[in-house]
């Protein structure tokens, strides 16, 4: 029977160029489309083809290996909303917060933070401009100091200066907690 028995409506178009592409000899990539199962549901598959040639290099088959991504869709579907939320609620804390990449050296921060140094979080993506930033001409002390509390798993909350874009300097009470290869910082003007 045709592979077309298979292809949702709304994946009809794209059964057609497989299998257009495969009278053709083309080679294909592994790519995702939905199917319908025996019952009608409609089934979100990964698909890997491979021709099957015959003693003359002839393609006059296909194999293929499909996977039924369905349980992965979602569950990545509900960590994008999950992450949404999150977003939403740390883009709105009253106090500064930011998330660093340490193994990246990234780093991004909510509205609060912007409020405490005057920087825009478009201004300050990683951890080398954050000190350069903030710190001026202090910025490898500061630093240093910093990397020795990481290795100690910061102990305690410490209080900072540091300076804003404006010019002025400010006090900030500065907490971190680690995880993996992340951490997340707690700043708040004082």
């Amino acid at each position: 029977q045709s592979i077309a028995r298979l292809a949702s409506p709304d994946a009809v178009d794209q059964t057609s160029e497989l299998v257009g592409a495969l009278s053709r000899g083309e080679r294909l990539d592994p790519f995702e489309t939905e199917w319908l199962s025996k019952n009608g549901r409609r089934v979100n598959v990964a698909l890997n083809v491979s021709r099957i040639l015959n003693e003359s290099g002839v393609a006059t088959a296909a194999a293929a290996i499909a996977r039924d991504m369905t349980s992965q869709i979602k569950l990545e579907s509900a960590l994008r909303e999950s992450e949404k939320r999150l977003g939403f609620m740390v883009e709105h804390l009253p106090t500064g917060a930011a998330y660093i990449h340490v193994s990246e050296q990234t780093i991004m921060f909510n509205k609060a933070v912007t409020g405490i140094t005057g920087f825009a979080a478009e201004e300050i993506t990683t951890l080398d401009e954050w000190f350069r930033a903030l710190y001026g001409n202090r910025a490898n002390e500061v630093r240093a100091i910093y990397e020795a509390d990481r290795k100690r798993g910061f102990p305690s909350t410490r209080t900072v200066e540091l300076n804003h874009k404006e010019g002025t300097r400010k006090l900030v009470e500065f907490a971190a907690y680690c995880y993996d290869h992340r951490e997340v910082w707690l700043l708040n003007d004082v």
